[in-house]
């Protein structure tokens, strides 16, 4: 047995004790909490994603846990394991595949009754139906200018949030905080429509730019996170002013 299947197995008998059938679940026609609904959100993705579509065995579904995230709008983890027929992810039409059955443990993340994320095994990106960690092919004409990285993050939170009271500023006044005789980082900040902005780079081929980001608009914020050079935003932190 190697050592991804051990842990798989351990994962699910450790939590056995807890495991709710998922096929049994039922809210009945009441009303049902934000994290129950997540729960069936993440069900439904799993049962109708490739990887159980494919060879998934009925009456196998199994809540491991549900969390929310101290984070606004709320993220909610769903872990679920279930049992395949063969070895492997995704659709294996016309593939060679082991016939064995194979305990698989998902990792759903649902932010306003959308599934964002789900991984297998910590192996496999169900929504993008490749191995994780394996980054696509650099592209030197992809890398975007800190402006675009401020762009990208405004636009991520102005979505993720549901922000769409904000004004978005078309044209940034924009400082240099560099200090004088700094070699290998930079900084600069951006200001504009009740934006401010810093982004803090170092100077390499493949930057990544760190964003902090305030609002002192009605509905006033500070932001945290981080832009890849392709415009991948990552969040980092969140808060409403009080």
């Amino acid at each position: 047995m190697n050592g991804k299947m051990s842990l798989v197995l351990a994962l699910v008998v450790a939590f056995a004790a807890s495991a709710v059938v998922l096929n049994a679940y039922d809210p009945g026609n009441g009303i049902i909490s934000d994290e129950e609904a997540a729960l069936q959100i993440a069900k439904h993705f799993i049962m109708n994603a490739p990887t159980y579509a494919f060879d998934g065995i009925d009456g196998t579904l199994l809540l491991i846990q549900t969390t929310s995230l101290e984070s606004w709008p709320v993220h909610y983890v769903v872990i679920i394991s279930f049992e395949s027929s063969h070895a492997g992810y995704g659709d294996r039409s016309g593939e060679m595949v082991a016939q064995v059955v194979t305990t698989h443990v998902a990792t759903v993340k649902v932010v306003n009754g959308e599934v964002v994320q789900a991984v297998i095994d910590d192996a496999w990106d169900e929504l993008e139906q490749r191995e994780t960690g394996i980054e696509e092919p650099v592209n030197n004409d992809m890398i975007i200018s800190p402006e675009t990285a401020v762009n990208k993050a405004v636009n991520f939170i102005t979505r993720s949030h549901e922000l769409d009271e904000v004004a978005v500023s078309s044209r940034w006044s924009v400082e240099d905080l560099t200090p004088r005789g700094m070699v290998g980082s930079s900084t600069q900040r951006f200001t504009g429509g009740g934006w401010t902005i810093t982004v803090s780079w170092s100077v390499v081929r493949f930057p990544v730019y760190s964003v902090e980001a305030e609002y002192d608009g009605a509905t006033a914020f500070q932001w945290e996170g981080t832009v890849d050079h392709r415009g991948g935003v990552e969040e980092l932190g969140f808060e409403l002013a009080k």
